[in-house]
């Protein structure tokens, strides 16, 4: 079943949801989708927030945390947020050959510790801070500081941070066997044009093989209401502006990415491509637009990536056009 979902936030407040579904249920503002890479600007505002609490540090060395890590004395969370760490892990690949096996493979779970490994096996050698490289693993190191700083699981940190503070009543870091809303299954689609329904079953493993770095449960309107809140009112201003410095030779702050949208409209954004989804969020001009679809073309994933991408720049080129 294509699905998607739409909300969108105009500068006074006022939101706006279209959804749509090919056939079946239609989703609605408060359907779940998996989110992706969407997950890592909410990751990074918690972190912000942590370090305006004095409980972090955007500039100190993880060996504080994480002393038996790889180079733990030169690595900062500034690095790690803003993929300048020179993790180079393995990405995995989009060439999924349908069947039982792969449906098996979506349905292996990771624990924290099998995470960090991989992510220690990914330590570059090059001077740091290197030139950006995007890293899933960079987040699942900054998900183990959280939560070894603050005692607490990264779900619960998140939701007393972001998520509660925000009224994001629809948004789990973590799987739950409690999630009691309507959640879209994952679709493929395969290179042949055949659509190839996931369903929901794998979606524990997905989570879990992606602790903080995405791939956490929301609603078009909650993913939504935290860009509207992101770099308004969320943090503090010295936090805004260092998630929205952008180093040399990238287009990445922490967490979030400048963007040029048709018609030359600029402003922040990220886009997530997971396991049966794809998803993007951005903000320009005041007005906030998120876009969830369960959809990936397996014989274009990066073009189903940038669907969704370009979702946001038709709605904000159609805002600009008729006010």
């Amino acid at each position: 079943m294509s699905a998607l979902a739409v909300s969108v936030i105009s500068p006074t407040g006022s939101v706006t949801s279209v959804e749509h579904s090919a056939e079946g249920e239609t989703p609605t503002d408060r359907t779940l989708f998996l989110t992706g890479s969407l997950g890592k600007t909410m990751m990074a505002a918690t972190t912000l927030l942590l370090a305006e609490e004095g409980v972090l540090d955007l500039d100190e060395p993880i060996e504080r945390w994480l002393p038996e890590f790889p180079r733990a004395d030169e690595i900062s969370l500034r690095q790690l947020l803003s993929h300048t760490a020179g993790l180079q892990e393995q990405r995995e690949g989009t060439d999924i050959s349908p069947g039982p096996e792969a449906l098996a493979a979506l349905q292996e779970t990771k624990t924290q510790t099998e995470l960090l490994a991989e992510a220690a096996s990914a330590v570059g050698d090059g001077s740091l801070p290197a030139s950006h490289r995007y890293s899933n693993a960079g987040y699942w190191v900054v998900a183990t500081i959280i939560e070894s700083a603050t005692g607490e699981s990264l779900n619960d940190v998140l939701r007393g941070h972001v998520f509660e503070p925000l009224g994001m009543a629809d948004t789990y870091a973590e799987w739950s066997a409690t999630i009691d809303q309507d959640i879209v299954g994952g679709e493929l689609t395969l290179p042949d044009g055949e659509k190839w329904p996931l369903g929901t079953e794998h979606l524990p493993a997905v989570m879990s093989r992606q602790s903080g770095a995405g791939d956490f449960l929301s609603s078009s309107r909650d993913v939504a209401t935290f860009y509207r809140a992101m770099l308004r009112d969320l943090m503090a201003p010295a936090s805004v502006e260092a998630m929205t410095t952008i180093p040399a030779g990238s287009d990445y702050g922490l967490g979030i990415s400048m963007r040029e949208w048709q018609g030359g409209i600029t402003g922040w954004g990220h886009d997530g491509l997971t396991d049966g989804y794809s998803v993007a969020a951005g903000l320009a001009d005041g007005w906030t637009v998120a876009v969830l679809t369960n959809q990936v073309d397996l014989a274009d994933a990066n073009g189903s990536h940038k669907q969704a991408r370009a979702r946001i720049g038709e709605v904000l080129a159609h805002i600009n056009a008729n006010g």
